[in-house]
């Protein structure tokens, strides 16, 4: 409840503009499936539900990321993350926006294509650095993959050529998903598994490159709402726990720690109930992060 006490600030600070807050939970209310649960675009930003995207016809949102000393104004470095989706609901181009060299502007570009329920491409760009990954689906359990990279207006360069197999196995509370990666007809040299319980809802995944494991999450529920979240990266060192507390079947507050450094969340709902504000505080210095979101729509 320690946020609270921000929420009318915070609402004038907003009045004028559309905003949207995203959650990383998928809500059984008015917001119900707004944001995939314990699913991130990159591992770091809240994926939409394609469902509810389309059903409110939201073409773009634009997330405003500002930040208030405790005692000082409000201030904003110019921190954006955009997202913009087909008339499906799906994410097609990701741009995060953010301080770069020499303290100016910079932006990585992610593009995403797809076709008959599957990804068809990924490609990622940093100025004139572009990376493509293509996937030729020959089922639902098999993949052909090439990677390619292009700088400028050259060429695209071939950098290697993969496939990727599925494979689905029943357990006694679930079920365990295995991805196989690996060269044309050769050994495959990583692995990822996502583990199931018996209401389909996943409560374990990890990534592995020969034995080293890399990624791990883990999902924790009360009933089939997502009560907490944790993701490890072994090979970055980089931690996230997002614990979420619910009244009336909705989350509206709880705790954030990245890399051990623990924040408190809240909500801000606008007049209609959907989220319009995001907001996190350290305890100790009262500084407050504030986003703020605003949505186009077809």
């Amino acid at each position: 409840m320690l946020l609270k006490k921000h929420c009318n600030g915070f609402s004038k600070v907003a009045r004028g503009n559309s905003i949207l807050l995203v959650l990383l939970i998928a809500f059984h209310c008015t917001q119900a499936q707004f944001i995939e649960p314990g699913k991130f675009v990159d591992g770091n930003f809240p994926a939409f539900s394609p469902e509810a995207i389309k059903a409110n016809l939201i073409k773009e949102i634009t997330i405003r990321k500002m930040r208030k000393p405790s005692g000082e104004p409000i201030y904003d470095d110019g921190v954006r993350y955009i997202y913009h989706f087909d008339g499906e609901g799906r994410l097609t181009t990701f741009k995060h926006v953010f301080e770069g060299y020499r303290h100016r502007s910079d932006t990585i570009i992610r593009r995403y294509g797809y076709t008959e329920g599957h990804v068809q491409f990924l490609e990622t760009q940093h100025g004139k650095y572009v990376k493509r990954i293509a996937y030729h689906w020959t089922s639902d359990t098999f993949a052909l993959i090439t990677r390619k990279v292009r700088r400028g207006t050259g060429d695209w360069e071939l950098l290697s050529s993969e496939q990727m197999s599925i494979s689905n196995l029943s357990t006694s509370d679930g079920q365990l998903t295995t991805e196989w990666l690996g060269g044309i007809d050769a050994k495959p040299y990583q692995r990822a598994q996502t583990q199931y319980n018996a209401k389909k809802l996943p409560i374990y995944h990890e990534i592995r490159v020969g034995a080293r494991l890399h990624i791990e999450e883990h999902w924790d529920y009360s009933e089939e709402f997502v009560s907490n979240y944790e993701r490890t990266d072994h090979q970055e060192n980089q931690s996230l726990e997002v614990s979420y507390r619910y009244h009336n079947g909705t989350a509206e507050e709880g705790n954030w720690c990245k890399n051990g450094h623990c924040r408190e969340w809240s909500l801000v709902l606008n007049d209609k109930g959907l989220p319009k504000g995001w907001l996190f505080m350290q305890e100790v210095s009262q500084n407050l992060e504030i986003w703020e979101f605003r949505y186009v729509y077809y």
